[in-house]
């Protein structure tokens, strides 16, 4: 009997993400959404590291502004060049 992969599979979509996982969303070059943060470890201009659930988030560019914060979500705006995991940090 031939075995059938799950519909999500077949159509390489991402699953919806699981309570308490983070979750980066990036538009375009100018606006990352972090959701489910445990707060920002360090914020400058240029960069901004983030805490997360297993580690922590590195989000590099210019005029870097962090727009929104509370207990779930993070909005950072500006030129965004780089968006790096750090896997236990």
């Amino acid at each position: 009997m031939k075995q059938r992969k799950p519909l999500l599979e077949k159509l390489d979509l991402m699953e919806e993400p699981k309570p308490r996982q983070s979750l980066v969303e990036m538009f375009a070059n100018r606006r990352v959404i972090v959701e489910n943060h445990r707060g920002v470890m360090d914020y400058c201009k240029d960069h901004i590291r983030v805490r997360a659930i297993g580690g922590s988030i590195c989000i590099q560019g210019e005029g870097l502004l962090i727009r929104k914060m509370c207990n779930q979500q993070l909005v950072i705006t500006g030129s965004i060049a780089s968006i790096q995991w750090d896997r236990g940090n």
